[in-house]
């Protein structure tokens, strides 16, 4: 039997996998997120604030997604109200794909900068995480 083949890193990032192992999908819903891959443990988040990068990524997307349709509806006889219901739109629809696709591709040009240790330490436990009722 033969080995099955590595997926390369772009069809990784174009599916949304795990950027270590790539065999995991990162997401376990639309906009929910795994903590972890389960299958080489990767710690997603190395740090607190580790995905600011990403929200200037996905800043950035949406930005260049919004650009020719604003363009568009500004030069248009549209009043401010047609011009701002549209914008708003616009933005709810894109700013899912942009959150999404902006941490996935963080993650693997992280992993490419600065690859992950085989055993790196998971994060110490948020504040909303911890447990702070008072046992008498």
């Amino acid at each position: 039997m033969s080995q099955a083949k590595p997926i390369s890193a772009s069809k990784a990032l174009a599916k949304g996998l795990c950027p270590r192992c790539r065999q995991e999908k990162i997401f376990s819903s639309f906009v929910r997120m795994n903590k972890a891959c389960s299958q080489c443990g990767t710690v997603y988040e190395r740090e607190m604030g580790y995905y600011l990068m990403a929200v200037t990524i996905a800043y950035a997307m949406e930005v260049i997604l919004l650009a020719p349709l604003l363009l568009y509806l500004f030069f248009s006889s549209l009043s401010v109200i047609q011009f701002a219901a549209i914008t708003i739109v616009g933005v709810i629809v894109v700013a899912p794909f942009a959150f999404r696709w902006s941490r996935i591709l963080w993650l693997h040009i992280d992993q490419f900068i600065h690859p992950r240790e085989e055993k790196e330490l998971p994060l110490p436990p948020r504040v909303d995480e911890l447990d702070f009722t008072l046992d008498k």
